[in-house]
């Protein structure tokens, strides 16, 4: 008897249960008033002008970066380019000048994307995308040059008396 009363009993129990959890968990609607709307409108907005700002900013980290390490990297191969032959001295001073050129218009760029709206800096990043690869490379192939002038040397110097 104990068993058929326990399971009449607990069906009974859960169906409860679960009423009251229902009930409690509806909730009467509330009334919004513009003014609601509008600060959560104004809030929407300064989040997203706030992520724009920190998005804009990291690329910029992120290029400048790039850029002092380029610039760094440019400085080891004016040595390399003195000390080529006459021949070659020549060919690797084109090569760098080709370089510090891209490096300003990229360096422009990123003073552009500096000083600009955030609104328009999605703009002015493609461009200067364009740039810092357009200077990669033509870095690289400057490199290859100064590679292929620094086995000249090696070898010259491996044939001499």
């Amino acid at each position: 008897m104990k068993k058929i009363t326990l399971l009449i009993f607990l069906p009974v129990l859960l169906f409860s249960a679960a009423c009251t959890n229902q009930n409690q968990s509806v909730q009467e609607p509330t009334e919004t008033s513009a003014e609601d709307v509008r600060r959560e409108a104004k809030e929407a907005l300064e989040t997203a002008t706030n992520y724009t700002q920190e998005q804009k900013q990291k690329y910029r980290k992120e290029i400048q970066t790039q850029l002092d390490e380029f610039n760094s990297q440019l400085d080891e191969l004016r040595p390399l380019a003195e000390s080529a032959t006459e021949s070659a001295k020549s060919e690797l001073n084109q090569q760098l000048e080709i370089l510090k050129q891209k490096r300003e218009v990229a360096e422009k760029r990123l003073e552009k994307l500096t000083s600009s709206k955030d609104e328009g800096w999605a703009k002015i990043k493609g461009g200067l995308d364009k740039a810092m690869e357009d200077l990669q490379k033509s870095y690289e192939g400057a490199m290859a040059e100064f590679d292929e002038q620094k086995r000249l040397n090696q070898s010259e110097k491996k044939q001499e008396p």
